[in-house]
């Protein structure tokens, strides 16, 4: 591996300017440092093939830094021309070099022919290039291939004590740039030196740096500069913590961090580096870094080391890939994000949410991936995606699958099978007419959070089932439901509902009541027809749709206030209440009318209710469909009536002519 990576690094930039300069130009505008192309340093351009507009290297400059520049790009026409030039630098001085070494920053942007490097040494300084013999030296540089990055890569040291041995005394560097009409790339340069080389920084594999049997853990390679290079394992942005883990190796001392707010590699990219070994509170890593190339992207990931919770906590595994299997969550709550495991060997160690956040329940067991990090003095294993925690106990909350602070709205656990879902069904909408939106709405508490859809279009419920389920979590479309169910229980039958808590219209367009049993009140019509069976209310905060999917509501009024309850449904890109029968669409009474019904218990009750009026009326006792099961005339004052006939439900109570009504539950 160390021969590997001494070769991958050959041309990178090691940084660092020995003992002799033979020639330096940095484009920047102070005297004698080049300020233009044809000032000071005095480079020359020569058109080989002139484009329409006349196109030419020229001088530049992007947040106080100088380049040099070339583009066959038209902006006016948003076309390409053909061209070809040359930009040339005056002649080198060689004659005292014995070890020549040439770097140069470049950046290529869009898709076009590569530019050309080339060295003569009997070009005379004015005329064609064709008047010289030129050597192509591309091939020995590390050439910029992100396309899509305005990033400078660096060309590496390029030694060219073989191509001036012919005529060591003087030599011409030119950079050849070509442009066609269907494409073309823009070009910028900078920061050209040649001097006596070599350069002092060593490469270095990533064991070597990490290596150690310092009592402290400390590198041997402390305070140094070192070239080094890896696969990208993981990548962190999380507050200050900004960078990523780089590995060239499966197992012990072969992963290190690299703090690095500037570039941005993703997994499975090849990259090498120069930077440098520091020692961050006992935590050794890359910082500082003076070169960075991505070599390429999309290769396999070093295998995950399989360890012990304890052989977490040992400088070996420190930035490495690893994988703790059959742990069991000994505290879910340690604090700042963190949970901790024990697979009973030596010690636990500690899961951290630096990466990816994961709510786990105490005594479950968890296969858990990520690299080592190392912070106030713990080893934490740091989890990067819901594929790095998986178990054969994987039990959620309904909390824990929906609760997200993604800006998008997705689970934290989107794609992850999970187990032992438990909730109350709040709502089952078999009879829909789109196969998509069958299922039911399960509810593990009340408010925000507690409620999710299952698309199942197998398993049969009611209202007040308790079941418990395994399936997978999916955003679909954007609302986060469960979906292939592949284990179903109903626990038990007629529970009474979580309540639906009274939120404002506008409200309920909110990510965090998705799949959750709401109500909303005083909520005007404000078009009773918006077409595929919708229709839309407002109680002045902002409006929100009704749809049928479970139960279509006959001709709504403009203009009429209705009470509205139903679970929260995510469609089209909109927010949805879909109420489950009659008795979730009540025409709302006055803010000032009075209830009739002025108490009524137990609730929920089996045999006997006592319900108190305020005046004398005729009871109507309604189900969830709105269909009256039974009518009593009762008076003033307390009432027995007799429930022991009705099934397990929910039922709804209200006095004749009077639109304030009381829910109550039978068991």
């Amino acid at each position: 591996m160390k021969t590997f990576y001494t070769a991958l690094i050959t041309c990178l930039f090691f940084g660092g300017v020995s003992s002799q300069t033979y020639f330096s130009d940095d484009f920047e505008p102070s005297t004698g440092a080049g300020g233009s192309l044809t000032n000071n340093n005095a480079w020359t351009t020569q058109v080989v093939s002139a484009s329409t507009s006349g196109y030419d290297w020229y001088h530049d400059d992007f947040s106080s830094d100088a380049f040099a520049r070339v583009s066959n790009y038209n902006s006016g026409t948003s076309t390409n021309e053909a061209m070809e030039t040359w930009l040339i630098s005056p002649v080198i001085d060689l004659s005292s070099a014995s070890m020549p070494v040439l770097s140069f920053n470049n950046m290529k942007r869009f898709s076009g022919t590569d530019i050309k490097v080339n060295l003569s040494t009997n070009y005379t300084g004015s005329g064609a290039p064709s008047s010289g013999t030129w050597t192509d030296i591309t091939s020995n540089c590390t050439m910029d291939v992100n396309t899509g990055s305005w990033s400078f890569v660096s060309s590496g040291d390029v030694d060219l004590t073989a191509d001036i041995a012919a005529s060591p005394s003087t030599v011409f560097l030119a950079f050849q740039y070509v442009g066609g009409t269907s494409d073309g790339s823009t070009y910028q340069i900078d920061d050209v030196v040649i001097q006596e080389g070599p350069t002092s920084v060593p490469t270095v594999p990533i064991y070597d740096i990490q290596f150690t049997t310092a009592p402290s853990g400390t590198s041997p390679y402390d305070g140094q500069n070192v070239n080094t290079g890896g696969i990208v394992t993981a990548v962190v942005n999380s507050g200050s913590d900004i960078g990523y883990f780089i590995q060239n190796a499966s197992g012990a001392w072969n992963g290190v961090y690299v703090d690095d707010a500037v570039n941005t590699p993703s997994r499975g990219d090849s990259v090498v580096i120069s930077g440098l070994v520091q020692e961050n509170f006992s935590f050794t890593q890359l910082t500082a870094l003076t070169a960075f190339n991505n070599v390429s992207s999309g290769n396999p990931e070093p295998a995950a080391s399989g360890v012990s919770t304890g052989a977490v906590n040992s400088e070996d595994y420190e930035s490495v890939l690893v994988q703790t299997s059959a742990a069991t969550c000994t505290n879910p709550t340690v604090g700042f994000g963190q949970w901790a495991i024990f697979d009973g060997s030596t010690d636990t160690c500690l899961v951290d949410d630096i990466i990816y956040s994961f709510s786990p329940a105490l005594g479950n067991s968890y296969d858990v991936t990520g690299p080592v990090w190392y912070s106030y003095s713990e080893y934490k294993l740091l989890p990067r995606d819901a594929a790095d925690i998986v178990g054969a106990s994987l039990a959620q909350t309904i909390y824990n699958i929906q609760f997200t602070t993604d800006p998008g709205g997705f689970s934290p656990l989107n794609g992850a099978n999970v187990s032992g879902v438990k909730g109350i069904v709040t709502a089952e909408s078999s009879g829909a007419f789109n196969t998509n939106d069958k299922g039911y709405w399960l509810q593990d508490g009340s408010g925000p959070w507690h409620g999710i859809f299952v698309w199942d279009t197998i398993n049969v419920v009611s209202i007040g089932d308790s079941v418990i389920i395994d399936g997978n979590v999916n955003e679909n479309f954007n609302q986060t439901i469960i979906r292939n169910v592949s284990s179903f229980n109903i626990l038990n039958a007629g529970n009474t509902l979580p309540s639906s808590p009274v939120i404002a219209t506008d409200s309920v367009n909110n990510e965090k009541y998705e799949g959750v049993l709401i109500t909303t009140e005083y909520a005007t019509c404000t078009n009773p027809s918006l077409g595929f069976g919708q229709w839309e209310i407002n109680d002045g905060s902002g409006a929100v749709l009704i749809d049928d999917v479970i139960y279509s509501y006959p001709s709504p009024l403009n203009g009429t206030m209705y009470r509205v309850t139903g679970p929260v449904y995510y469609s089209f890109s909109e927010y949805k209440i879909l109420p489950r029968a009659a008795i979730d669409v009540e025409i709302f009474a006055s803010i000032n009318e009075q209830s009739v019904i002025s108490n009524l218990y137990p609730n929920p009750a089996s045999e006997m209710l006592v319900i108190e009026l305020t005046t004398l009326g005729d009871l109507l006792i309604l189900d969830i469909t709105g269909k009256v099961v039974k009518e009593q005339h009762l008076d003033e004052g307390k009432n027995a009536v007799e429930i022991g006939q009705l099934s397990t439900g929910t039922y709804i109570a209200k006095i004749k002519g009077r639109s304030n009504a009381t829910i109550f539950h039978v068991y």
